[in-house]
């Protein structure tokens, strides 16, 4: 519900591995798809408002810059699949908002993780790291605007992972990021066509993680969609 607190465990990106730490976050808003999670020192520190929460929750369940009849949530599942939804028995996903972190100067606009999938003592057993139990995206709130449409984009690009995760727990990495990357383009808001224009023999099957990585890997599922893709029901 709106109004309510749950401690739940984030990560401190700054440092390699990361560390999980807990925090106090209150439920800012509900959709028909989501709800908005926010740290509460970030609210309080006003990184993020009402206004922000209320575009959030727009741009994911109802308009994006493509079409101001449908958002992430219908583009995701309509061309990737659907989410997930096991481990709490609960439709909406959880976008939580804090301050991520940087690591030597490299910025995380988000991440989802794998392990929120399985209950909390099994994902400390097998992958010592703590599950919320929920379906949830971790995503940046500083330095950019968490309402900017680029910056849901990156929820719909993370909103893929836990798709893709749904059907191909295996999935080779460029074939996933690829996915995401295209599911950045099907809200509206793609990433910039650039860094592999200055390297177009770049291996495509090969990822190391460089921004010329996420364009190759655009470009080539943009292209599959465009030829072979489409739409599978509606919701």
């Amino acid at each position: 519900r709106v109004g309510e607190m749950r401690t739940m465990w984030l990560q401190n990106m700054s440092v390699m591995p990361p560390v999980q730490f807990q925090a106090d976050l209150t439920c800012r808003g509900t959709g028909n798809h989501c709800y908005v999670m926010v740290d509460d020192s970030s609210w309080t520190a006003g990184l993020v408002d009402s206004a922000d929460v209320v575009r959030i929750l727009e741009r994911f369940d109802n308009s994006s810059p493509r079409d101001t009849n449908h958002g992430v949530w219908y583009h995701n599942t309509t061309v990737l699949g659907r989410p997930p939804d096991a481990i709490d028995n609960d439709s909406l996903v959880y976008l939580i908002y804090y301050n991520v972190g940087e690591f030597h100067g490299y910025m995380f606009d988000g991440f989802w993780q794998f392990f929120d999938q399985y209950y909390d003592t099994t994902s400390m057993r097998l992958f010592g790291y703590h599950s919320n139990e929920v379906e949830c995206v971790y995503l940046d709130l500083y330095p950019n605007n968490p309402s900017d449409d680029y910056r849901i984009a990156i929820a719909a690009h993370e909103f893929s992972h836990m798709i893709h995760w749904n059907y191909d727990q295996a999935e080779s990495l460029w074939v996933n990021e690829g996915c995401s990357e295209l599911a950045m383009w099907l809200f509206g808001s793609p990433d910039a066509i650039s860094g592999f224009n200055g390297l177009p023999d770049n291996d495509l099957t090969k990822w190391t993680g460089s921004w010329a990585d996420y364009i190759k890997t655009y470009l080539w599922s943009l292209y599959l969609y465009e030829q072979y893709g489409g739409r599978v029901g509606t919701d």
